[in-house]
């Protein structure tokens, strides 16, 4: 047994290697990992490496987004791996945190030999990079029997009974005369990775927070800095006159050459009474809701927002932008006269035009591909930011959860309420339910089965 503190994927690599160059030229057959939160990264860089020949079995806990889910199996897919992908918990519905890695070679002799890799590392580049974690090497030297006589106990009676029975029991292995391992007993709630979850904890930790989005405060606008600060009145009324926006007694001087609102648009947010439950952390909406309508969450200026920035993202140089600005500069050149290249970059008594057009071209170039990025488009041009839960401890949690049923309450409460969720709930819980957020997170977790198939579909 070895034990390390931190570790990449790349130093794993040079353990095994030196672990299995004992000249029987050993090929990867199998892993089974177990990763309640993996991330796609990891398995892009991991399975460059660890390439099994036969299969990849993939254990993740039912909380984890499906979106995240999806995009790791279009790794494992483009790598030509054959792999099977379950949602887990523990026995009793709670969530996975335990992290497994096992590890099946095979030589020309049909000689194996195993390595558990347990510890605290999630299957991430976090984990497997700059966080400090713990990882603990088991090599079991007497595992290398042919397949045709007994194999490894815990190959059988833990990874494959998960794999093949959906559940194993809690399985605790000695490997020395005074040392042990424990594995948790784990069950398979859903070969349907991509379906809904199948507790209300993972149906709650698989929804999204939204955020009203502001933009970046440059985006969209040609950013100056002023020689020296703008002080007095006389210079200050030159900037404004010439309706150079955002000037002040600082250095910076700002002209949006995109329009990033529309004030005559409206709000347009109603879909948040119908659709989100407000909490601690945010207004909560579910995986399968934003899934479905999370195009329609937008606010009610966004189409000026997709049309200026679907111009950014075809091409256009804003060149009668660009113009606009250098004539608004040379405004101000001409009221303060001389003492103007106190602040601007001036040429023959006119502002230098050259200098200014290559900062609102390469201005204008950063915002381009701040646009190619789907995530930033999406939340510049709806006006909202929809992002996952942060991981939460228990406590956190639980604060959470209850912070949700408080919302749940208050709406039941109210004469009429818009939310879905409220509306649903109301005839189907006692009236003890109603007027305490625990009991009715409790009635949730606990008989979740009387509940899920409608609210999974509330947004209906």
């Amino acid at each position: 047994m070895r034990v390390f503190l931190k570790m990449n994927i790349q130093e794993l690599k040079e353990k095994f290697d030196h672990l299995t160059s004992n000249g029987k030229s050993w090929q990867l057959e199998d892993i089974y990992v177990v990763a309640p939160y993996p991330t796609r990264d990891f398995f892009s860089s991991f399975l460059e490496i660890f390439h099994p020949t036969n299969k990849l079995f993939l254990f993740i806990d039912d909380g984890w987004p499906a979106d995240r889910v999806e995009e790791i199996e279009e790794v494992i897919k483009n790598k030509k791996i054959n792999s099977t992908i379950n949602r887990i918990s523990a026995q009793d519905g709670g969530f996975v945190h335990a992290k497994i890695y096992f590890f099946k070679w095979k030589n020309k002799n049909n000689i194996y030999m195993r390595h558990l890799l347990i510890g605290s590392a999630n299957a991430s580049s976090y984990g497997f990079g700059s966080h400090a974690e713990t990882y603990a090497l088991i090599w079991i030297g007497d595992l290398d029997a042919p397949e045709n006589k007994k194999t490894f106990p815990l190959e059988n009676t833990y990874f494959k009974k998960l794999a093949d029975k959906n559940q194993c029991e809690q399985c605790d292995v000695g490997f020395a005369s005074n040392s042990w391992i424990s594995l948790p007993a784990l069950k398979v709630v859903s070969k349907d990775h991509g379906g809904s979850a199948e507790a209300f904890d993972s149906w709650l930790r698989r929804g999204l927070l939204c955020h009203k989005y502001d933009p970046s405060a440059n985006f969209g606008k040609i950013v100056l800095q002023a020689n020296e600060p703008l002080r007095d009145s006389e210079t200050m009324n030159a900037f404004v006159q010439a309706k150079l926006n955002e000037v002040s007694l600082t250095t910076q001087i700002s002209y949006p050459y995109l329009r990033t609102s529309d004030r005559k648009g409206k709000n347009g947010a109603n879909w948040k009474a119908s659709y989100l439950i407000e909490t601690i952390y945010g207004h909560w909406v579910s995986e399968e809701c934003y899934r479905a309508l999370g195009n329609t969450f937008t606010s009610g200026d966004n189409s000026i927002r997709k049309i200026n920035i679907d111009k950014l993202k075809s091409g256009d140089k804003f060149e009668n932008k660009i113009n606009e600005l250098i004539e608004k500069l040379n405004s101000v050149v001409n009221a303060l006269g001389g003492k103007a290249s106190k602040y601007l970059k001036t040429k023959d008594g006119r502002c230098d035009a050259k200098h200014y057009q290559t900062l609102a071209t390469k201005k204008i170039s950063n915002d381009r591909d701040l646009a190619s990025d789907i995530h930033f488009k999406n939340r510049f041009v709806s006006g909202y930011s929809f992002t996952q839960a942060p991981s939460m401890s228990e406590a956190d949690f639980n604060e959470f959860a209850l912070s949700f049923c408080d919302e749940i309450i208050f709406e039941i409460g109210k004469p009429k309420s818009y939310s879905k969720i409220a509306r649903i709930l109301k005839p189907l819980i006692g009236d003890e339910k109603k007027n305490s957020s625990k009991a009715l997170l409790n009635e949730l977790r606990n008989n979740w089965g009387e509940y899920k198939s409608e609210l999974r579909e509330y947004w209906k």
